[in-house]
């Protein structure tokens, strides 16, 4: 997630205790790195009764206990056990705080998250939690802090020489609010997009951000939706002298990458054992350690398994005794951006024109502190209007703009509907608690023991009708909410034996369908491959649907290929080297780890996206356009190669585009490509490898698939785990993880599950423990201390 990307920003801020810190550290790994006791007994201040822990060959918990507040209890404590650093960098990234721990090179981005206000939030939020999600946030938040009483901490606490604050519930908030901050189509995104819309047009703006690509378009029910043409392009006509977006945007925090997901779930009319079959495999950052922590959950009324994220209670993706559910990213706006006028009065208090008095009043201030480790504190100011917060630029400064979220404006739990599905008995009461869901906005899949699938998009959108297409004019819409789109007129299919769903970012909804909801949902390219797949299959397995996810192949990227190769016989005087051209026409179209032509493929791919951005956009503009686009990128390159609408090539065509490029990664790669295996590696590095403590990196994952295959994997994100489950045959398919269940260095659960991922096996996990499926080592019995 981007949440962990920025641990690694403050560590430069640490250089002054580099030395220091290396040494500490070498202490800590060689002498003083005790380990958490893992089996024998012992005492947990607060348990009602003894609480069973077994772990399976991979370090895997299943916990047994006799109530809900024992299980979440013991939940927290092993989570601190083996993720406490993490965990603690987590809550400290989404309340504003790193710069405590790693100086001034973090305080831009504690400056980020200090004026979206998170702490505000988790503690609203967990003001007005119910009584019983409160009992299990305080549950957790026990056992979290009987870890840091007993012991040992994790070495990173002590090279970086400081000790974690106890845990209060709502910090688990704050863990969870990660998720929402990571998924949101965020105001910078929106003020991006206006600034092309300024400075190009609407339609470009909407040909750049593009809704699907015809060519590939999955919805899940009907005929696809129409797409305008791409439009010409005419710089001069829509340039604005007095625009004000486009300064403003190349100021602002840059994105990342859009990271995807996939899922699908086939209803049992269509599989060989008449069960259903779901499979999940979220795609986020590769960190170290990984986002997900495995675990089973036992107590009455609680039966259930699969991943959790560290610093939260309950199973977030996985199945319990009776149905199984993944998600993936709904890509749907949740934020309104507001282009107020703002100003200063003569007391010098910064001020906006409100369009309810259309007069001049004072923005609302919040001041807070803070902490910056080796310096100075540093004074903060949180400005709002009647829209929402005021956005900064990525050096603190006041922008024109500000945000009306969904998270700020209604603050609910993020969590409580995933304790709730974790003890749904029915489809029908998954339904009822996705109803209820707040967001982000995911896609859901479920499958349950009757053989039947569904699937919903679930979470509040609000009905603004822009759909972060263009900001507001602030000074005259007082509110653009005409409430949220109500959940039963949003995308979804209905609980069937028949039903066969799928999704991977892609606009799901037909033709026909009355809200857009987006300005640009993903790609559709992974969506198109899975329904290719799916549909091919009369009588789906298991097995099958764990091959589906290690599927490698780009169609997308293929069609970009032979783009290059029709340029090429266009212009054979000017055509690239012979035996790179020959890689190319026979490439097949996958990235798997033997493939040369895959190397070529991608540097070419990259070539083209930037000479594409450059040529349209123009210097600054191009650069933060592919940042934000990420995968995006691709679609409208191919959209004008397919149209050549006027204006967008200097030659008509786009051939002296492609061959420009094929030149370029014919000149990166040299005379031979690296296999794809090494130049497509996704290196896997501990944060403090900034500071040169090498030691704690796990590895590297070898190249194989690509941002547009099924597996994907890039060298900054991919597949953050693989699900296939068939209810009702639990034992049959399971997860398979990418590192290991510890994040602590020097314990055997670290990195042990690296080889069998880049393998591309996956493992059982069944309900019903480790002694009915991969063996169990010793117990840690948990007792009522006295």
């Amino acid at each position: 997630m981007r949440t962990l990307r920025a641990i690694g920003l403050g560590l430069g801020a640490l250089v002054l205790l580099v030395a220091l810190a290396l040494g500490a550290w070498v202490l800590s790994w060689s002498v003083f790195a005790a380990r958490p006791q893992a089996v024998g007994r012992l005492a947990l201040p607060g348990l009602a009764s003894t609480v069973t822990v077994v772990r399976d060959t991979r370090g895997i918990p299943y916990v047994r206990a006799g109530s809900l507040h024992d299980a979440y209890e013991t939940q927290g404590y092993l989570e601190a056990q083996a993720r406490l650093f993490q965990m603690d960098i987590l809550r400290r990234f989404v309340g504003g705080r790193l710069a405590e721990v790693f100086g001034g090179s973090a305080l831009g981005v504690d400056v980020v998250h200090r004026q979206i206000g998170g702490e505000q939030l988790a503690q609203t939020i967990y003001r007005h939690a119910a009584a019983s999600e409160r009992l299990v946030l305080d549950a957790y938040a026990q056992g979290v802090n009987a870890a840091i009483a007993r012991g040992p901490l994790p070495p990173e606490f002590r090279v970086l020489f400081y000790r974690p604050e106890p845990w209060r519930p709502e910090d688990s908030i704050l863990c969870g609010l990660a998720t929402v901050i990571d998924l949101t189509h965020t105001w910078n995104q929106i003020a991006l997009r206006q600034a092309i819309d300024d400075r190009l047009g609407a339609h470009v703006a909407e040909a750049l951000y593009p809704i699907t690509d015809p060519a590939y378009d999955a919805p899940l029910e009907g005929r696809e939706a129409p797409v305008a043409a791409m439009p010409p392009l005419h710089r001069a006509h829509h340039a604005r002298d007095d625009a004000v977006a486009l300064p403003v945007a190349l100021t602002l925090p840059r994105g990342a990458d859009r990271e995807a997901s996939n899922e699908w779930a086939v209803g049992g009319a269509h599989t060989r054992s008449g069960r259903a079959l779901l499979a999940n495999d979220p795609h986020l950052d590769y960190t170290v350690p990984m986002v997900w922590y495995a675990i089973a959950l036992h107590a009455p009324g609680l039966d259930v398994i699969g991943a959790s994220l560290p610093g939260t209670p309950g199973v977030i993706l996985g199945h319990n005794a009776h149905i199984a559910w993944g998600a993936t990213n709904g890509t749907v706006s949740t934020v309104t951006l507001y282009r107020e006028r703002v100003g200063r009065d003569s007391s010098g208090h910064d001020t906006y024109l409100d369009p309810k008095t259309h007069r001049w009043t004072p923005m609302t201030v919040q001041l807070e502190r803070i902490v910056v480790r080796g310096r100075h504190n540093v004074a903060f100011k949180r400005l709002s209007t009647s829209h929402g917060f005021v956005v900064l630029d990525r050096n603190g400064n006041l922008t024109p703009y500000a945000a009306a979220w969904v998270a700020e404006r209604d603050p609910r739990s993020p969590l409580d509907p995933f304790l709730r599905l974790d003890r749904a008995a029915t489809l029908g009461e998954a339904l009822a608690v996705l109803r209820r869901y707040p967001g982000p906005p995911q896609n859901f899949v479920l499958a349950d023991d009757r053989g039947r699938v569904a699937y919903h998009l679930a979470g509040f959108i609000p009905d603004d009708g822009i759909w972060g297409m263009h900001a507001v004019d602030g000074a005259h819409v007082i509110d653009a909410w005409h409430g949220y789109v109500p959940f039963d007129a949003l995308p979804h299919v209905a609980p069937s034996r028949d039903a066969v769903v799928f999704t991977a970012n892609n606009r799901t909804y037909g033709a026909g369908y009355r809200y857009r909801l987006t300005d640009a949902f993903g790609p559709p390219y992974r969506a198109a491959r899975i329904r290719s797949l799916l549909t091919e299959r009369t009588a789906s397995t298991a097995e099958e649907m764990v091959r589906l996810q290690l599927d490698d192949r780009s169609p997308a990227e293929r069609e970009l290929v032979r783009d290059v190769l029709a340029a090429v016989r266009r212009h054979p005087g000017e055509s690239g080297d012979a035996r790179d051209l020959q890689l190319l026409e026979r490439w097949d179209g996958r990235f798997d780890g033997n493939s040369r032509a895959a190397t070529l493929v991608y540097a070419l791919r990259v070539d083209a996206e930037h000479a594409f951005a450059n040529a349209v956009l123009g210097a600054g503009l191009d650069a933060a356009w592919l940042d934000d686009a990420g995968a995006l990128a691709l679609t409208p390159l191919l959209r004008a190669l397919r149209e050549r609408p006027a204006g967008w090539f200097s030659d008509g065509s786009g051939d002296r585009l492609l061959l420009h490029a094929l030149s370029q990664a014919e000149a990166g790669e040299g005379a031979s490509p690296q296999a794809w295996r090494t130049a497509g590696a996704t290196h896997l590095h501990h944060p403090l490898a900034r500071l040169g403590m090498t030691l704690f990196d796990p590895g590297l994952i070898p190249g194989w698939g690509d941002a547009f295959s099924v597996k994907v994997q890039t060298q900054a994100y991919g597949q953050s785990f693989r699900a296939v489950w068939e209810p009702g045959a639990w034992s049959r398919g399971g997860m398979a993880f990418p590192l290991g269940e510890s994040g602590r260095p020097n314990m055997p659960h670290y990195r042990d599950l690296l080889p069998s991922w880049a393998a591309g096996t996956i493992g059982p996990l069944p309900l019903d423990g480790p002694d009915a499926a991969v063996g169990a080592s010793a117990a840690l019995l948990l007792v009522p201390a006295r």
